[in-house]
């Protein structure tokens, strides 16, 4: 044994921080009599101070025969708490070394290990990190499952441990644990202990957070039909309406509520609890068991009023079709919403897109259907019927002595490409202009109408895209040509200007009709001193360069 080794273990006169300092200068090269010395010294080691110094060189120099020594005490179970502090340790910081498909630990043994020294304050933490590095690198469970043994071991400890203390942090180590287990073990949970009694005792305590946490797992692991025969039965279930009305807007315990029996008073009460959130439309198919459907509506209209540009689900699909056959709902607001979620989905649920497509296609949801771009969607599945009423009343009823036929409207937006010098054709593409132009302007300069009201709306069209007006042409919807033969004052307000010289000298007639119509609007004296005088410039300025 060498000299230092020698004086640090049986020197009674060195002082602490000498030992210290001695141990920090050992290298990597103690041979195996040296390094089982030192470790039992370890393990036997009260100065705090000298004992962190040899916790630091073991760690640090990591050698198969600390893990041998460790071994030999883990495989009788007999090991300290010191010995797992350094195995931890130890493998926190070489963890592809230790759990190795050669190692002497295998991840069980590791489990069973820690089970032993739950009680231990100190290694509690340890244990919390070991357990969050096997999740965060699932590789280094080689493939190799927890076993019912170990995974019970574990379990058994941690349970008896929070029923007895209601520690946060073994309830964080609890739900932690059970991230990395099977399915089928969680589920035997429930065969070999009292879950009931451990959610009953922590749901409403100080650390309801975890017990939900833990209810997360069971959600996203256990099936359905388990679920709703373990959580409808009392007293369990009225332990989670109590927590939900603590925690109102808790999805998984919102989910929960989906699986409990319920009373007319009970449902109404959580009604009123119930933010008017979108993951809270997961109970109300459920509410509507135990009370009226009307008074649901309500609160699902009030649902739709606070979304705010949620990405829409099939759930929520399934209820506002379901309930709109009940009562008109006002779906505005997520017609965009709407659209979208026709475009993500395939033609499988081609039942259900044609419902929302007759829904968002209503007279009074015009506007906001052409400004979110739902004409792709009306020529993506073939809506000739829905063609044909919007372009009925959004235009042609305006145009005198023009009769629309349906079968002269395209069905598909390749049809409508190659009779793009049609009318119908020529009028759709004047509606998307409240989203997005259908084809570039160079295709768009190709056109050539068939007959006058085309020519009007191709110049309406070319108006738009050269006067680069988007934000404006919401407003000439219902107003400008080819409506009234006339142009409105934000149109021409951004049209009357040197870059558009050209523009106005194609359509002199057109222009001056315009501007006279507008100054002889009595709502032309509501504008502001300074919006009439810029105005009346610009009319100055038109006069004088149709002069020439």
């Amino acid at each position: 044994m060498s000299s230092t080794v020698f004086e640090i273990i049986h020197s009674t006169t060195c002082l602490s921080t000498t030992k210290c300092k001695m141990i920090s200068s050992l290298k990597n090269t103690l041979n195996q009599l040296e390094y089982t010395q030192l470790y039992h010294y370890y393990l036997n080691q009260e100065n705090e101070m000298v004992h962190n110094e040899l916790l630091h060189f073991f760690i640090n120099n990591f050698n198969t025969n600390c893990l041998i020594l460790i071994k030999q005490e883990t495989d009788l179970k007999i090991e300290s708490d010191k010995c797992v502090l350094l195995l931890l340790q130890i493998v926190l910081k070489e963890p592809s070394l230790v759990l190795c498909q050669s190692s002497l630990f295998s991840i069980n043994d590791l489990f069973q290990v820690c089970s032993r020294h739950l009680l231990t304050k100190s290694l509690v933490d340890l244990i919390i990190q070991f357990i969050t590095l096997l999740q965060s690198n699932k590789f280094l469970l080689n493939k190799v499952s927890i076993d019912e043994l170990s995974f019970h071991c574990m379990i058994k400890s941690l349970y008896l441990l929070l029923l007895d203390s209601l520690d946060y942090s073994v309830f964080i180590l609890f739900n932690q644990y059970l991230l990395l287990s099977p399915v089928e073990l969680i589920a035997s949970l429930f065969s070999h202990y009292n879950i009931d009694h451990l959610i009953q005792s922590t749901l409403l305590s100080k650390i309801s957070d975890q017990c939900i946490q833990f209810l997360r797992i069971l959600v996203t692991t256990l099936s359905n039909d388990f679920l709703e025969k373990y959580f409808s039965r009392s007293p369990l279930c009225d332990y989670l309406i109590e927590s939900f009305f603590e925690n109102p807007n808790n999805e998984v315990l919102i989910t929960l509520l989906t699986y409990t029996q319920l009373s007319s008073s009970i449902a109404f009460q959580i009604l009123k609890y119930l933010p008017p959130f979108y993951h809270c439309i997961l109970l109300l198919p459920h509410l509507i068991h135990y009370i009226p459907k009307s008074s649901v509506i309500e609160y699902f209209q009030q649902v739709i009023f606070h979304l705010d540009r949620q990405t829409l689900d099939k759930n929520f699909i399934e209820i506002l079709l379901s309930f709109n056959e009940e009562s008109s709902l006002d779906i505005s607001s997520i017609i965009p919403q709407i659209i979208k979620y026709i475009e993500d989905n395939d033609v499988e649920q081609i039942e259900q897109i044609l419902k929302l497509i007759h829904l968002i296609t209503l007279p009074q949801y015009y506007l906001s259907f052409l400004i979110s771009g739902g004409l792709h969607v009306l020529l993506d599945y073939g809506c000739v019927d829905q063609l044909y009423s919007l372009l009925k009343c959004s235009l042609f009823d305006f145009i005198p002595n023009f009769h629309l036929n349906k079968n002269d409207i395209p069905s598909s937006f390749q049809q409508l490409q190659l009779s793009i010098d049609t009318t119908p054709s020529l009028a759709i593409l004047w509606l998307s202009l409240l989203s997005e132009p259908l084809f570039s302007t160079d295709f768009i300069s190709t056109i050539q109408p068939q007959d006058s009201i085309g020519s009007e709306l191709l110049l309406s069209i070319q108006l738009h895209l050269k006067s680069n007006c988007t934000q404006q042409f919401p407003a000439i919807l219902f107003g400008d040509t080819p409506f009234t033969g006339t142009l409105s004052y934000p149109f021409l307000d951004i049209l009357l200007s040197e870059e558009n010289e050209f523009l106005i000298q194609q359509n002199k007639e057109l222009i001056i009709v315009s501007i006279q119509g507008i100054l002889d609007d009595p709502s032309f004296t509501f504008l502001s001193f300074k919006e009439k005088q810029e105005f009346e410039i610009k009319v100055e300025w038109v006069n004088f360069i149709l002069s020439k």
